[in-house]
């Protein structure tokens, strides 16, 4: 397949490596193509080849500073490809893809992850696999149902810092170990701050709302199946 032949929908995501090769991800047509620096079809970096029964979403894609690409996906989350793009291996099972903005590879075999969660957005440390290495929890979210969902943010590491960008206007600079050294704040006239939060899945009032949502749509979907019935006579 050449540079001629290629259809993308979008190009969602890309990466850049220390060699000048790219890496898109196209979410409509779900697959990784693999680029020279000069723009050259390499390859498209297919989960089939690794385990031919997966059906696999990709999410994203990162170039290691070893040239080999990670593509990030929904479950098995993840699949390594070396730098021709044929496939090494699948990620640890104890890894979860984060979104592609929060996702810093730090070196050929470190990774470090942002995550949000219902409870607070968690920094996971880990090895070139995904396995787990550390963790650090941040403090719950006053709006962790907007937190939970949100998927904008990003992470990125310097030599002395880390960054991450948080729900509100803040940017938090972190030292290497995940500590708190301090927030920026960039406000304007225009920012609003969050005062309502949408349903939070880890509340224990969301059974009572499942409840309630489900005294509403039983009986509709009653009346549909009574009205095919009426319908087939």
């Amino acid at each position: 397949m050449g540079n001629d032949t290629l259809l993308i929908g979008e190009i969602s995501t890309i990466d850049a490596g220390n060699d000048g090769r790219l890496v898109i991800t196209d979410r409509i047509g779900n697959q990784a193509i693999l680029f020279g620096g000069n723009g050259a079809y390499i390859a498209h970096l297919d989960a089939r080849r690794c385990n031919p029964e997966v059906r696999f979403f990709i999410t994203g894609a990162k170039i290691r500073p070893d040239s080999q690409v990670l593509v990030l996906g929904t479950s098995p989350w993840g699949f390594l490809f070396d730098g021709n793009g044929r496939c090494k291996s699948v990620m640890s099972i104890d890894f979860s893809a984060t979104g592609h903005n929060n996702l810093v590879l730090d070196g050929a075999n470190k990774m470090i992850g942002l995550y949000h969660t219902g409870t607070g957005q968690v920094l996971r440390f880990m090895d070139g696999l995904g396995q787990r290495v550390g963790e650090v929890k941040f403090p719950r979210s006053p709006a962790p149902g907007v937190d939970f969902r949100w998927v904008g943010g990003g992470l990125a590491k310097t030599k002395k810092h880390i960054y991450s960008a948080t729900l509100s206007s803040a940017l938090t600079q972190l030292d290497l170990e995940g500590r708190l050294v301090r927030k920026f704040e960039f406000r304007n006239p225009w920012f609003r701050q969050i005062k309502q939060d949408i349903p939070d899945p880890f509340d224990s009032d969301i059974p009572r709302l499942d409840r309630h949502l489900t005294r509403i749509v039983m009986p509709i979907a009653d009346l549909g199946y009574r009205c095919l019935m009426i319908w087939e006579i």
